[in-house]
């Protein structure tokens, strides 16, 4: 079986709007046209507000920290491999 971790954190919404967590698939299956299936799972929260995300990989797993724009931390996620 494949896996995949994505990561979206973009810091290029300036000077647009940014999006509502209701604009985004948080649960179930994603639409796809292709024949495979992708089912969302351990989705963390959305940040309408300007942030950056900081990750840190090793063999062992993944860490994402997540940081306002002034630096305050928000956040961490960690995903074990």
């Amino acid at each position: 079986m494949l896996s995949f971790l994505p990561i979206i954190s973009s810091a290029f919404f300036w000077p647009y709007n940014h999006p509502k967590a209701s604009k985004f698939h948080l649960a179930g299956q994603l639409p796809c046209s292709g024949p495979r299936d992708y089912t969302l799972a351990n989705v963390g929260p959305i940040d309408a507000t300007d942030n950056f995300t900081r990750l840190r990989v090793d063999l062992n797993g993944m860490k994402a920290e997540v940081y306002a724009r002034e630096g305050e931390h928000l956040r961490t996620r960690v995903h074990s491999f």
